[in-house]
């Protein structure tokens, strides 16, 4: 089903690491597809105009943009019951048809109600995207680097964003769309030919040699027995190999309800932080500042632009300096951030602005956007690949990305209300705010998963260590270490 021989040459050729690099790489088109999703609306802005045939009044296109979002909630829904019968790979190749299918309605929309469709339907591979990449890459990854293959989710989503916005200066509407419609089909010829994760195949009976195989081909090894022992005795020892599990059961552990609430709250604040405001003004910024002559187009790419090289350096940094650091340092910028933003539009509204200070915006919203990119954008969708166990891995994510989906939804629902109520200088602070009250959040509750095994992480969400010296990483054997009774005391110095 949807399999095909691994190319174990790869393996060979590049190296363990490297391979898993290149796994991620690959199955990042589909985020570079998301993303492209997410910028197709500005990129695609004659449409209102009438340039597919039809003009769209201005609430039809708002339901076209917003269409996006509510199918993404549905797709995190989706793909979470699913999850354990087919495994992240099988379900991440079943999205091409799938995204192939919305791009085809873009293209060959007659109406907008076909054009809303498709927009739900990306809208629902978007959603599922999100959700699948960041387990199947925290699957397939070793610790020391599954940071930095967390982070290609956003990497790609910008790239997306930027290649859409390149697409949309630079070449008619109906190759814009037919641009879009050829990134799946480039995923599923290159995605087919990399296995199911070990993780997901030892769960599944009789299947140990297949994880044997997945697992030399993601090390680019032969010699893989004794991480392929430690990883049966970990997901024995968790009782991960239960078919299923029932919704009153899914959160009976300390583990699982820590790990919900901790992905959902990273969620919430990456989109209470006031992305998406700061997006809707930048262009509008970029054109106001007199020392700037910058089309909305230029701006558009100059900002996401700056998002990729920073998405990089979080790559870059992630397994070194942690999750912990890059999100408090993120929230922290972008909270100064926001109150300063509040502070230029409270003091610069009305006929008394002074032009001389419109470059003030455009710098602040440059070093939000790089804020964002390289911790609050990232790092809580590699978090909510880590946090959860196999058992209630679908679940639990389908509950924090649905939850991120909505709130974007809201945000960008209520946005312009509160702006023309009560001020653009209101919002930005309630987003300064929200940042700043993130960081001791952070500070207090979230724990380092850096250079941790998963299973390593699930215990410490229920509060407990493994021994001194008896610590196990990725190249350790557990062989030796009892199934039960294998951990100390609590962790004090633990945030729990």
């Amino acid at each position: 089903m949807l399999s095909a021989p691994p190319p174990y040459w790869l393996a060979v050729a590049v190296g363990g690491k490297a391979t898993q690099h290149v796994s991620a790489a690959v199955s990042g088109l589909l985020a570079l597809n998301s993303g492209m999703a997410l910028g197709w609306t500005s990129a695609a802005a004659a449409v209102e105009q009438g340039a597919q045939g039809f003009p769209l009044t201005s609430e039809e296109w708002s339901w076209v943009g917003s269409a996006l979002t509510l199918g993404a909630v549905l797709g995190c829904l989706a793909v979470g019951a699913l999850l354990r019968p087919l495994g992240p790979r099988t379900e991440c190749l079943a999205l091409a048809p799938i995204f192939f299918v919305g791009w085809a309605l873009h293209l060959w929309a007659a109406d907008v109600w076909m054009l809303i469709l498709g927009r739900s339907v990306v809208g629902l591979c978007f959603g599922a995207a999100c959700m699948l990449l960041p387990i199947y890459t925290s699957e397939v990854g070793e610790s020391v680097v599954r940071g930095a293959l967390g982070s290609y989710l956003e990497l790609f989503i910008c790239v997306g964003v930027l290649v859409v916005y390149l697409l949309g200066a630079y070449l008619p509407l109906v190759w814009l769309n037919a641009g879009c419609l050829a990134v799946p089909v480039v995923f599923a010829l290159l995605f087919v030919w990399f296995p199911d994760s070990p993780r997901w195949l030892l769960g599944r009976r009789g299947r140990r040699e297949e994880a044997r195989r997945a697992l030399a081909f993601y090390r680019g090894a032969s010699l893989v027995d004794a991480e392929l022992s430690d990883l049966e005795v970990a997901l024995k020892c968790r009782s991960d190999d239960a078919e299923g599990v029932s919704l009153a059961a899914a959160f009976n552990t300390r583990a699982a309800r820590k790990g919900l609430a901790l992905a959902v709250g990273a969620m919430l604040l990456q989109q209470l932080s006031g992305i998406d405001g700061v997006t809707f003004y930048a262009s509008q910024m970029f054109r106001d500042a007199g020392t700037l002559s910058l089309s909305a187009d230029e701006a558009s790419m100059v900002m996401a632009a700056t998002q990729i090289v920073f998405v990089m350096v979080s790559l870059l940094v992630v397994d070194r300096l942690g999750r912990r650091l890059l999100l408090m340092t993120s929230a922290a910028v972008m909270g100064l951030c926001g109150l300063a933003m509040g502070l230029y539009f409270y003091l610069n509204s009305g006929e008394g602005r002074d032009r001389s200070l419109d470059w003030v915006p455009v710098l602040v919203s440059c070093v939000y956007m790089m804020g964002f990119s390289f911790g609050l954008g990232p790092v809580p969708w590699l978090y909510v690949g880590e946090l959860f166990q196999d058992r209630v891995k679908g679940l639990a994510s389908s509950v924090a990305n649905s939850s991120n989906w909505l709130c974007a939804f809201l945000v960008t629902k209520f946005f312009p209300t509160v702006n023309e109520e009560l001020g653009v200088f209101v919002s930005f602070w309630v987003f300064g705010a929200c940042c700043l009250a993130g960081v001791v959040a952070i500070a207090v509750f979230f724990p380092e998963t850096k250079g941790r095994t998963l299973d390593e992480i699930q215990d410490e969400l229920e509060g407990r260590r493994a021994r001194a010296g008896s610590k196990v990483d990725d190249n350790m054997s557990l062989s030796a270490i009892p199934a039960r009774g294998r951990y100390g005391s609590f962790d004090s110095s633990s945030k729990f």
